[in-house]
């Protein structure tokens, strides 16, 4: 690994005794304040998941390099590959799963976060993004860095667009985080994209096209806004903590039932794994009855994500009466 960087973990001492440890790793915004493992050492603990904060420091790169690590690629140094090396050298000593892993970043670190998506998204089992200050759009017509034209003549790698859309992922800003002074992009910048990346509009708006761009092309893909926050990385992580938990859904048997009248139906029984399947498994089901979505309920509190998910990803807006609804109930908990 390259010297000029660093790396810190957390190890729990809840590791599995029979299996490798899950990793999330935590991607500091511009200020590189160290809140982040304490932040999530109690999420740790509880689930077992090590953690991992690497540090890109200001000036490693270039005597004036602040924000370089956001853009992946700055002054011949590439953090995207930094990164992968900061995973395989700490897997030699601690045992954790690093074929896959969960991803976070704040600020800058959600800058990083979400264009590490769009190289390696087959690394990741799961991405939240908070509050960035600029974004890159998975547009295909858009040149890097505003959209994700050019990447294999860039990095070497082409866009795996079925891959990224793949990755559950999940977004949280607060509600309070209005500020753009630190974020206005002219026209002649880069990433600039007018009413996103431009003079005036905030990180909100920004996020919010940001998740709809991704949801439109098939992302599985929740926003959650937090009350009252304003640009505070701590006060965005409990939303986070939430999702990671809720989202980690396992394999489970299902009940498929249709329901044009408010009564239960029972139509045939499937198997799902991971809440990746979820969009793709509602949609294929809400085209053969005709439906206007599929929703997931299951007894464990972890389905809200599932709920919220597949509300807004398989809505299909042709079924032969309004009101007709495919409800995807767990084996424990169906009425039928």
């Amino acid at each position: 690994m390259d010297r000029r960087f660093s790396l810190s973990l957390y190890v729990p001492e809840s590791t599995p005794q029979k299996s490798a440890s899950r990793l999330l790793v935590l991607v500091h915004g511009t200020s590189r304040v160290d809140w982040m493992r304490h932040c999530f050492r109690e999420f740790s603990e509880r689930t077992g998941t090590v953690l991992m904060a690497p540090l890109f420091p200001v000036g490693a790169s270039d005597a004036h390099d602040v924000h370089g690590y956001k853009w992946i690629d700055t002054h011949g140094v590439r953090y995207d590959l930094l990164l992968l090396d900061m995973i395989d050298q700490a897997a030699a000593t601690w045992a954790f799963a690093k074929d896959k892993f969960a991803l976070f970043g704040f600020s800058g670190g959600g800058q990083f976060a979400h264009r590490f998506l769009y190289l390696h998204p087959k690394r990741l089992s799961a991405l939240s993004i908070c509050a960035p200050g600029n974004v890159t759009l998975p547009d295909p017509k858009r040149p890097w860095p505003a959209g994700v034209k050019g990447l294999e003549e860039r990095f070497g790698i082409s866009f795996d667009s079925e891959a990224v859309h793949a990755v559950p992922t999940h977004m949280a800003i607060g509600d309070a985080d209005t500020e753009t002074w630190e974020i206005a992009k002219s026209p002649d910048d880069p990433v600039y994209i007018s009413r996103v990346n431009d003079l005036q509009t905030n990180r909100i708006a920004r996020l919010q096209r940001l998740r709809d761009e991704l949801r439109d092309r098939g992302s599985a893909t929740l926003l959650d806004f937090v009350e009252g926050a304003a640009h505070d990385g701590p006060n965005v992580v409990p939303a986070v903590i939430r999702w990671m938990e809720n989202s980690a859904v396992e394999d489970s048997d299902v009940s498929i039932c249709w329901n044009p009248r408010s009564d239960w139906i029972p139509s045939r029984r499937c198997r799902i794994s991971g809440s990746r399947q979820i969009r793709s498994l509602s949609n294929s089901l809400a085209d053969d009855f005709g439906c206007h979505y599929a929703e997931i309920i299951t007894p464990r509190d972890f389905t809200l994500q599932a709920v919220n998910v597949v509300k807004w990803h398989a809505w299909v807006p042709r079924g032969p009466s309004a009101g007709s609804f495919l409800y995807i109930r767990s084996g424990m908990a169906h009425p039928c």
